[in-house]
């Protein structure tokens, strides 16, 4: 009974460590401005002079259309309907186009995610000069 209780309680943990997320490196960042329907306003995640002088009023925002198979994963990874993105909005999320355009996929992220996303955008940068 004890190994049965075990192996129950081993198998428990190993499904949560590989619930971790594993965000693609290919998508875009940026902030959740705004929630309207099948649209998402977002901003450019980081510190703009045009944002600063305006008082946020010019801040580069873009209206993007969502697909109609649009995802979206919270901070705990769990898929949430896009009606549910009002709750998140000035939160830094991950974003995948298609070809034309429309959002594909919306991550929430978590502070640390952001972090790991900066260090990619850095290399990438320094990779292109």
């Amino acid at each position: 009974m004890k190994k049965v209780l075990f192996l129950t309680a081993l198998l428990g943990v190993m499904q949560v460590a590989m619930a971790a997320r594993a965000l693609p490196t290919n998508m875009d960042i940026a902030v959740l401005k705004n929630y309207q329907q099948r649209q998402v306003e977002l901003s450019p995640d980081g510190f703009s002079w045009l944002k600063f002088f305006t008082l946020g009023w010019l801040d580069k925002s873009k209206v993007f259309n969502m697909s109609v198979a649009v995802t979206v994963k919270d901070e705990s990874n769990r898929f949430i309907t896009y009606g549910r993105l009002t709750k998140h909005l000035g939160k830094v999320v991950a974003v995948k186009r298609d070809p034309y355009n429309n959002i594909n996929e919306i991550w929430i992220l978590t502070d640390r995610e952001r972090e790991q996303f900066r260090m990619i955008a850095k290399q990438r940068e320094a990779n292109q000069q």
